[in-house]
């Protein structure tokens, strides 16, 4: 089959976006399947058999929207190539007037969907007062935990599926990277913590100030330790909330416990050369996956990682996976971090733990044959 797989960030390299990592991960396991995905007209491919990538002239960066001629793009392409496409599958926050045309559109072409929801909190909170049941049009609606399903099917959907996002232990296996650490120049017994999550959704759902007083905490006891924020910065605003930022670390005097990282090409051996990944939030994150891709690729590198007991984020604490903590606080981020370094037994089956429940639970493989499955099922 034909899938025209389109998505908010167009795909290319590096895959360090979750929905990107998803789709393109399922595209290469699914040799039998043939998709279509748009990307940057810079940028050059390796060419696979099964993968088409068109090249759009009106998209020229990473971004979080999809401007206006871009959709009129994808519109045109869709009008060359909807005789040859099975199945479209859209990967991003559904807005009232993209659901409003592309029903008319695929009502009207006589074309299969699915639709892929990346945050059931980022579908409520940028669709307020809308009815949510009328931006959700295709055959199957794809979520990533079993708590927005309920919330889903409670507005009276009935065809919602769960699918756990999956992890390429290939790419994510400590064995197949390159053993030299990605921080080169620092002593070997630096402590390397991560915040691999935008400045937006920190912001949103925990706050500068928290994250800054975890740091102040941490290294009144650790004072070898350093925080390494992979916060990408794509547009204007971020380089503003990375401004906003830098002087609330400079307010608590941490700016110099922090190593600060735009892009990061090769992520599998930033993580793999930390210690541990923390995801504060005392709320359900808005503008990520709701089970963020990165929290179970650190996992797979048998990293502990620190999250808060909030829905669906909380769903991993059912898989064994890290250290999910009830008490929000900063200071409760803090005391988990200490006893975990001065702890290495403990370190050690957090990571074992979490390790074993990705091999179990959240392989890309797994995520690809039950959307093989719905392919199949639509097809």
């Amino acid at each position: 089959m034909n899938i025209f797989s389109i998505t908010m960030t167009l795909v290319s390299p590096p895959y360090d976006d979750g929905p990107k990592n998803i789709v393109i991960g399922i595209a290469r396991r699914l040799k039998k399947h043939h998709f279509i995905f748009m990307s940057f007209i810079s940028r050059r491919f390796k060419r696979e058999n099964n993968i088409t990538f068109i090249a759009s002239p009106f998209q020229n960066r990473p971004s979080l929207k999809i401007s206006f001629m871009q959709q009129v793009f994808i519109l045109f392409v869709i009008s060359f190539k909807f005789k040859k496409i099975d199945i479209f599958q859209f990967f991003f926050t559904p807005r009232k007037y993209f659901s409003i045309i592309f029903n008319h559109l695929l009502e009207k072409l006589n074309k299969r969907s699915i639709q892929i929801i990346s945050s059931i909190h980022a579908l409520y909170d940028a669709n307020i007062g809308v009815d949510i049941k009328s931006l959700l049009f295709s055959d199957a609606v794809v979520v990533h935990s079993d708590y927005s399903k309920m919330r889903l099917e409670k507005e009276g959907l009935s065809n919602i599926i769960r699918i756990y996002p999956g992890v390429d232990l290939e790419r994510f296996s400590a064995k197949n990277l390159n053993q030299e650490s990605f921080f080169k120049r620092e002593a070997n017994d630096v402590i390397h913590i991560a915040y691999p999550a935008a400045l937006r959704v920190l912001k949103n759902s925990y706050s500068y100030e928290g994250l800054c007083k975890i740091i102040m905490l941490v290294r009144e006891k650790i004072k070898n330790v350093k925080f390494v924020l992979a916060c990408k910065v794509r547009e204007k605003k971020d380089t503003l909330l990375e401004e906003e930022f830098k002087k609330t670390a400079k307010e608590f005097d941490v700016k110099d416990s922090i190593i600060f990282f735009r892009t990061v090409d090769d992520m599998p051996n930033l993580l793999n050369s930390c210690d541990m990944v923390i995801f504060p939030s005392d709320k359900g994150p808005v503008g990520i996956l709701e089970i963020p891709l990165v929290l179970l690729e650190a996992s797979a590198l048998s990293k502990p990682v620190i999250y808060s007991n909030v829905p669906p984020l909380n769903e991993l604490k059912q898989h064994s996976i890290g250290i999910c903590l009830d008490d929000m606080s900063a200071d409760s981020y803090a005391k988990a971090i200490i006893d975990l370094v001065y702890n290495k037994n403990e370190r050690e089956r957090v990571a074992s733990l979490s390790r074993s429940a990705i091999i179990k639970d959240f392989t890309i493989d797994n995520m690809a044959s039950q959307y093989d499955a719905i392919y199949n099922t639509l097809g």
